[in-house]
């Protein structure tokens, strides 16, 4: 299928193809895309103002569906990215063991609450005629001490976006494993964390044509590699006991040749082993 370029390296060659490789999965898609759309007459007339086969594909909020070759690298290289993440999780576990003798003790935390999503991609629909959005969000942390005001936090985190009218919807997960590092401050019950996180978005849509059809598609976004900051109280050092946690969080996380942002208010509840 490919002539091998001359007076290339063997790196530089296979590059190239590569990136012809890309670029002609990536074409066919998207005219597989328009014809579809096309067929099945899926034109949306009156309800954003845009009608045809660019809407339908902008609706979906993400590129490249369907091709497995290109998703595969990517979920390949990102899993090998991960496993060297839980890696050093589990080094610097090993290295805390001894840390452990500290007043303060090993926690895991389930966390609860609501927030807004502001996504990069201007393409990304987040309304339907006569719907309902509701966002939630969820994490779990490990919280490991390390000094008597400094915490290693490792665990996960989810977004869910909702927009539902009848049988059509929007649902969006944004999910990512997360690693950093949690300060108390001297103000008693106070604290902030900055964390690593590695995730991506997955999307579910359904969609009538103009007919009344449903038509469903899904798919993911590339693995990213972002950011979380979390401002959190403790009304344990109020109560002297068991108490449940307040907080409020922003995580940036990286979509192509944009970026979403996550804002989110929370409870959260501590397990202490």
């Amino acid at each position: 299928m490919f002539t091998k370029v001359k007076n290339v390296s063997r790196k530089q060659n296979k590059c190239l193809r590569s990136l012809i490789l890309k670029s002609v999965l990536k074409i066919n898609i998207y005219e597989g895309q328009i014809h579809f759309a096309q067929r099945k007459k899926m034109f949306l007339k009156g309800k954003t103002g845009r009608t045809g086969a660019s809407k339908i594909v902008s609706r979906l909020g993400f590129t490249c569906i369907g091709i497995v070759s290109e998703r595969e690298c990517v979920d390949n290289c990102c899993m090998r990215r991960f496993f060297c993440f839980l890696t050093a999780i589990l080094f610097s576990a090993v290295l805390c063991a001894p840390l452990f003798s500290l007043d303060r003790h090993v926690r895991l935390t389930l966390g609860l609450g609501t927030g807004y999503v502001f996504y990069g991609d201007s393409d990304v629909d987040t309304s339907l005629p006569d719907s309902t959005r509701v966002i939630a969000t969820t994490d779990a942390l490990l919280h490991i001490p390390l000094a008597q005001r400094l915490d290693f936090l490792t665990g996960m985190d989810c977004t869910g976006d909702f927009v539902v009218s009848g049988s059509e919807h929007f649902i969006r997960y944004d999910y990512a494993f997360l690693g950093g590092l949690e300060v108390h401050t001297p103000l008693e019950g106070l604290s902030f964390s900055v964390s690593y996180a590695l995730g991506r978005r997955t999307d579910f849509i359904a969609l009538k044509d103009s007919d009344g059809d449903l038509h469903k598609w899904n798919g993911s976004t590339k693995w990213g590699n972002g950011f979380k900051f979390s401002l959190d109280y403790d009304f344990g050092a109020i109560t002297g006991g068991w108490a449940p946690t307040v907080g409020a969080s922003w995580r940036n996380m990286p979509r192509g040749g944009s970026r979403d942002n996550a804002l989110s208010v929370y409870f959260r509840i501590p397990i202490i082993f």
